[in-house]
């Protein structure tokens, strides 16, 4: 009965999307292109974002390709735990506006650089922890933190 059982839960957890399991990501295109798929072979940084807020843990995305990542609109909004490492902010240039918005959770960046229309970063609730960073917010606050969001 024991082995049954057993042999039962690791079905079930087999079966489970991995929607629901803590994730890394590593992004390996600097197209901005859409949907939440990302695989071995291609992962954007949107793609990424949007797959990281099905899970359910804390989820890291690795930017691995030097480059520009030009945003055709703002990012997928954050709502959990999510760090994004950059390859350095000499390497990789983000670039759009209003790129990114934390709603709950913490957010961490580094090693990137941002560059366009202000905020580029929103928090509206959560923390957000930046190191590594240049920033150039051509217009507006580079940062917006709403009542209750930290910036660390």
């Amino acid at each position: 009965m024991k082995q049954m059982m057993i042999g039962l839960m690791a079905g079930w957890l087999l079966a489970l999307p991995s929607a629901v399991m803590a994730g890394d990501f590593t992004v390996t295109t600097t197209d901005d292109a859409g949907g939440t798929t990302c695989t071995a072979s291609v992962c954007s940084l949107r793609a990424a974002i949007a797959a990281s807020n099905e899970t359910s843990d804390s989820d890291t995305i690795t930017l691995a390709d030097a480059g520009t990542i030009e945003l055709n609109a703002p990012l997928p909004a954050i709502s959990g735990e999510l760090t994004i490492l950059g390859p350095g902010a000499d390497e990789l240039l983000i670039e759009g506006s209003s790129a990114f918005e934390l709603t709950d959770g913490s957010l961490t960046i580094t090693d990137v650089y941002l560059s366009g229309e202000g905020p580029l970063i929103t928090a509206r609730a959560g923390s957000v922890t930046l190191a590594g960073l240049s920033i150039d917010a051509r217009s507006g606050a580079a940062i917006a933190l709403d009542e209750g969001a930290t910036l660390l």
